[in-house]
């Protein structure tokens, strides 16, 4: 199997219901006024809070929603030239080509309008995840127990963080002061 069709299981495994719309759809408007209602539907219940989500990744729920009903929109599609939606539909039927790079976008996207782009445990939540230290929910506690739960996970933080950190040299390092010094020796010479 290669890349781009495993990358399509994966994005018809983040969005089935998005699938299953594009798939039994009888024409191209019948796809979009059916992803519409569906959106709606999604939206709503961000909104109502009926998702178990952080409310970072409501907000961004709601944004890719937004985005997603953009790119299906018919006077952007007019504007670019390519019918986004077009190419979803054909996605389910077999008989569209696209790059690895626009499948990975969408299995964002649909990640994203389900309240799962990962945007609350921020950009180190699978290096973190790896290292042992889980993201929880500070609201949930109150007082000195919440001051010393998110104490003890910032120090995890930061611990490793540094060790990223540390692999690279700072400029201001001796060593590389004298490197440099080489360097600019070497070329003046």
């Amino acid at each position: 199997m290669g890349v781009e069709a495993r990358l399509g299981e994966a994005l018809w495994e983040e969005a089935p219901e998005i699938r299953e719309i594009l798939a039994r759809s009888s024409s191209l408007e019948d796809a979009r006024e059916a992803l519409s209602r569906y959106l709606d539907e999604l939206e709503w219940k961000h909104r109502r809070g009926e998702m178990e989500e952080h409310p970072l990744e409501r907000a961004q729920a709601l944004e890719a929603i937004r985005v997603f009903r953009n790119l299906i929109s018919p006077v952007n599609e007019e504007l670019s030239g390519v019918s986004t939606l077009e190419l979803l539909r054909g996605l389910t039927r077999g008989e569209a080509e696209v790059l690895g790079g626009f499948i990975e976008e969408f299995v964002h996207l649909f990640r994203a309008i389900k309240g799962r782009s990962g945007i609350a445990e921020g950009w180190l939540g699978e290096i973190l995840e790896g290292e042992g230290i889980e993201f929880f929910d500070f609201s949930a506690l109150k007082g000195r127990a919440a001051g010393v739960a998110r104490s003890d996970y910032l120090d995890g933080l930061a611990g490793i963080v540094h060790r990223y950190i540390s692999r690279y040299p700072s400029g201001l390092d001796p060593e590389v002061i004298e490197r440099r010094a080489e360097n600019r020796k070497r070329i003046l010479e």
